[in-house]
């Protein structure tokens, strides 16, 4: 049913869209100057989207266009265009095969203990450390007898 070819009644088009009969009949108030600037800003935005509404005005600025921050603040929010934080990359721990390989081995772990609490003490006693106590050297895994 279209209502401007005259297929329907208005009120029955309003209804049937949840519409009040006003609203069809109510004429923009934004101007074409302030389309054009609010398409702008929304092309922008999509052009460079890590750029925030500041540097957006900028760049609008240098192309010409008159336009006020608060302004495409407005748009970028109405238009949800806004900025998300970026995720900061996760620091992976890598571990040597040997570490893998000794992980699910039982032999390798009995005693282990005892050999890193002394490793960490001669490192202490030692002036000449190369790693930090905190994380002990893993020996290399070949079980010695005693």
């Amino acid at each position: 049913m279209s209502v401007e070819s005259g297929l329907g009644k208005t009120a029955q088009a309003c209804r049937a869209m949840g519409l009040n009969r006003s609203l069809y009949y109510k004429v923009s108030q934004e101007s074409a100057h302030s389309r054009e600037l609010r398409q702008r800003v929304i092309e922008t935005s999509d052009e460079h989207p890590r750029y925030g509404y500041r540097r957006v005005t900028a760049v609008m600025r240098r192309e010409g266009h008159h336009v006020n921050a608060k302004r495409v603040q407005r748009v970028r929010r109405s238009e949800s265009l806004q900025v998300r934080k970026k995720q900061r990359k996760t620091r992976r721990v890598e571990r040597t095969c040997v570490e893998r390989k000794h992980v699910a081995n039982p032999s390798f772990h009995h005693g282990g203990i005892e050999r890193w609490l002394v490793d960490a003490k001669e490192k202490e006693s030692s002036n000449q450390s190369t790693h930090s106590p905190r994380t002990p050297r893993m020996d290399s895994g070949i079980p010695t007898e005693r």
